[in-house]
C-alpha cells in the first residue's frame, strides 16, 4: 500500500519543506522581538480566547510534523518494532533538548537549581505529541486515525466544559492537573500565576493535532495529479474551518489550552495553505528558486528552533541585545526597530541552515540522517572510515539520549561556575511560549 503512495510527483515534499520553513521562520520572528512592549498587534498572541496570525504558527508546525511523519512511514519500509524504537528515540531526544534549553536559560540568570527548572515547553510539547501520535499511527494505521482524533478531541472537550477549562484562573482544570503532576516551581508563570500553555493535559489535543496532519497527508499527498491533491487538501480544510467556527460558540478557539476548535481551524488553514504552496511551486522554476531559503530552513526545522533560542539567550547574556536594538532605533521607530531585530534573528538562523545544507546535513529531529554526510567538501569526511563502514554504520543507539542528557548537565554546571566568577548581568527578557 505504501509503495503505491510514493508513485506521485516528488514536488509535494518540496512544498511541505517550503511551508515548514515559512513556519519555523515565523516562529523565530515572533519569539525574538527587540522589545516585547513594541510589537505589532498581528505578531502578538491572543490574551486567552481568540486567534491572531501569530497563534497559527505553532499549530501549523505541528500539523506539518504529522504530514512529515506519514511521509516518513511511507518512505521507510520498516517493521513495527523498528519504527517504534525510532519514535521513542526521537521523542526522548527532542524532550531532552527542550529540558536542557530551559535549564540553560534558568541557570544563566539564577543559581544552579534543578528544582526550579521549567519541565515543559515548546520542544517538549512537540516531543510528546510526536511520540503519542506516532505510536497511535503505527497501531491504528492512517485510515483509522479519524476515530482516534474524534475520541481524543471529544474527551478533552468534556474535560474543559466540566473543569472550567475556558477560564484563565487557577481553577482551570488544565492548570490544576499540571500543578498536581509537575508542581508550581516547574511551571510557566507568565500569566501572573502558575499556568503552563504547553501543559500535560493540553497535550491530549496536541496528539490529535499531529494525527490530523498525518491523516490529511494520507488522503492527499499520495494522489497522482496536482488538482486531485489540492482538492483533497482544500475540501477537508474548509470543512474543518467551518466546523470550528460553528463549534466556537460553545467551545471557543483558544491556543493556551489548545481547544478542540483551535485544532480544527489551524489544521484546516494549514491544509489550504499547503495546497496554495503546491500550486505556486508546480512546474515554475522561478518560484522554486524564490522559495529556496524557506526550503533550506524547512529541512532542519528543529535545529533552527534550538539555534534561535540559543542565539537569543547568549545575545542577552553578552549584552548584545540592547546595543543592536538601539542601533535600529537610531534611524527607525520603536516598532520598526523591534521588528528589524527579530528579522536579524531569522537571517542568522537562515545562515546556519544554509551552512548545514551545503554539507548535506539534513535533520529529521536534531541530527543528520547519515552519521557521515557525503559533502562536496572532502575535508569534512571522517578519516580512516571506509565507505562500507559508513554505509552499514548504525547512526544512533538507545544510549544516545542518556549521553546527551549527561553531557548537557555537565555543560550547564560548567556555565554556572563560569557565570558565578564573571560579571553580573541584567535579567533576560521574558519570552512568551
Amino acid at each position: 500500500m505504501y509503495k503505491d503512495k510514493m508513485q506521485a510527483s516528488n514536488h509535494r515534499i518540496v512544498a511541505v519543506d517550503v511551508l515548514r520553513g515559512l513556519t519555523i521562520s515565523c516562529m523565530v520572528l515572533v519569539n525574538n522581538p527587540g522589545s516585547w512592549s513594541k510589537v505589532y498587534a498581528p505578531l502578538c498572541h491572543a490574551h486567552f480566547n481568540g486567534l491572531t496570525p501569530t497563534d497559527l504558527v505553532f499549530p501549523f508546525f505541528m500539523c506539518l510534523m504529522g504530514m512529515s511523519m506519514y511521509l516518513s512511514l511511507v518512505r521507510k519500509q520498516q517493521d513495527t518494532a523498528t519504527q517504534t524504537r525510532r519514535i521513542f528515540r526521537r521523542t526522548a531526544l527532542i524532550f531532552l533538548f527542550g529540558l536542557l534549553i530551559n535549564a540553560l536559560g534558568h541557570t544563566m540568570w539564577h543559581p544552579f537549581n534543578p528544582h526550579e527548572w521549567r519541565i515543559l515547553g515548546v520542544l517538549q510539547r512537540l516531543a510528546l505529541a510526536y511520540g503519542g501520535a506516532g505510536l497511535l499511527l503505527l497501531w491504528l494505521k492512517p485510515r483509522r486515525a479519524p476515530w482516534a482524533i474524534v475520541v481524543l478531541l471529544a474527551a478533552y472537550s468534556l474535560m474543559l466544559l466540566l473543569g472550567q477549562g475556558y477560564e484563565l484562573s487557577a481553577q482551570n482544570i488544565v492548570c490544576r492537573v499540571d500543578l498536581a503532576l509537575l508542581g508550581e516551581a516547574h511551571m510557566y508563570h507568565g500569566e501572573g500565576f502558575a499556568f503552563d500553555p504547553e501543559g500535560l493535559l493540553s497535550t491530549i489535543p496536541s496528539v490529535a493535532h499531529v494525527l490530523l496532519g498525518a491523516w490529511l497527508a494520507h488522503g492527499a499527498l499520495g494522489r497522482p495529479s496536482l488538482p486531485e491533491r489540492m482538492l483533497r487538501l482544500m475540501l477537508p480544510g474548509f470543512l474543518l474551518m467551518a466546523s470550528a467556527w460553528l463549534l466556537s460558540y460553545g467551545l471557543p478557539i483558544n491556543k493556551k489550552i489548545w481547544s478542540p476548535t483551535f485544532v480544527m481551524v489551524t489544521c484546516g488553514a494549514c491544509a489550504c495553505l499547503l495546497a496554495v504552496v503546491m500550486k505556486w511551486l508546480d512546474g515554475n522554476g522561478r518560484t522554486v528558486g524564490l522559495s529556496e531559503p524557506l526550503r533550506v530552513m524547512g529541512m532542519n526545522p528543529m535545529l533552527m528552533f534550538v539555534a534561535s533560542d540559543l542565539i537569543a539567550l547568549f545575545m542577552s547574556y553578552w549584552n548584545l541585545h540592547g546595543p543592536l536594538y538601539a542601533f535600529f532605533q537610531s534611524f527607525m521607530s520603536d516598532y520598526q526597530a523591534s521588528l528589524a531585530y527579530a528579522l536579524c534573528n531569522v537571517a542568522a538562523c537562515m545562515a546556519v541552515a544554509y551552512g548545514l545544507h551545503r554539507r548535506e546535513a539534513h535533520s529529521v529531529t536534531f541530527f543528520p540522517i547519515h552519521p557521515f554526510p557525503q559533502s562536496r567538501h572532502r575535508k569534512m569526511a571522517p578519516r580512516n572510515v571506509s565507505s562500507a563502514a559508513m554505509a552499514t554504520h548504525t547512526p544512533w543507539s538507545p544510549i544516545v539520549p542518556t549521553m546527551i542528557a549527561a553531557r548537557g548537565m555537565r555543560t550547564i554546571q560548567m556555565l554556572t561556575r563560569f557565570m558565578q566568577q564573571g560579571r553580573s548581568v541584567s535579567p533576560a527578557p521574558t519570552n512568551t511560549p
